[in-house]
């Protein structure tokens, strides 16, 4: 058991929180999810603050939810065979990997069709994040990208792509379940 008055810590600890009224009233007894999701009354609503979606995307990880596999393609491969295998595919961008699997860029059809072979990027990625970042590192990384999500890496080998559309979907869910009455985890006033 930790007693803390700082949510956020709460939130980062805790399975379970009991938040107390003054008089030691108890206002919420629920997962730190629900209590982000379906605050139980306005006390706990200010309690939490601002932002309780936002603090939902620190409690999980990037490799917690499914991740797309995008088409792939290696530097120095001739550009215009990655095309082709991009138009069966029918998609318009391509995962560049090195030689030792760590994305390297990320690249659009129009972009890929400058080329020749795919050379070797000259700048760092700014939207890539390991498997074990929290959601909301992800969703930072995503910002950086024009392409809507966050490479995934395993110790710098690319595991996949995280989309912003499914940590959206993530957090709808999270928010329906807490409005279930029939949701795990109880309800407000539950001990």
């Amino acid at each position: 058991m930790c007693v803390t008055h700082d949510i956020d810590e709460a939130i980062k600890l805790g399975h379970r929180i009991l938040i107390f009224e003054p008089g030691a009233q108890i206002s919420q007894y629920d997962t730190p999810e629900n209590i982000l999701a379906a605050p139980s009354n306005d006390f706990v609503e200010d309690f939490i603050g601002s932002g309780s979606a936002l603090k939902q995307l620190n409690l999980r990880r990037a490799d917690e939810l499914t991740l797309w596999s995008p088409p792939i393609a290696r530097i120095g491969e001739k550009a215009n065979e990655v095309l082709e295998r991009l138009a069966d595919m029918g998609e318009d961008t391509v995962v560049v990997l090195d030689e030792h699997d760590h994305p390297r860029e990320w690249i659009t059809k129009r972009q890929l069709s400058r080329f020749d072979v795919i050379p070797e990027p000259n700048l760092e990625l700014a939207s890539t994040v390991e498997a074990r970042s929290t959601l909301s590192d992800a969703m930072s990384a995503m910002l950086a990208s024009s392409h809507g999500g966050a490479l995934v890496t395993r110790r710098g080998k690319f595991e996949g792509v995280l989309l912003y559309d499914t940590v959206n979907d993530y957090i709808r869910h999270i928010n329906s379940e807490a409005h279930n009455p029939r949701s795990e985890g109880g309800t407000s006033g539950e001990v």
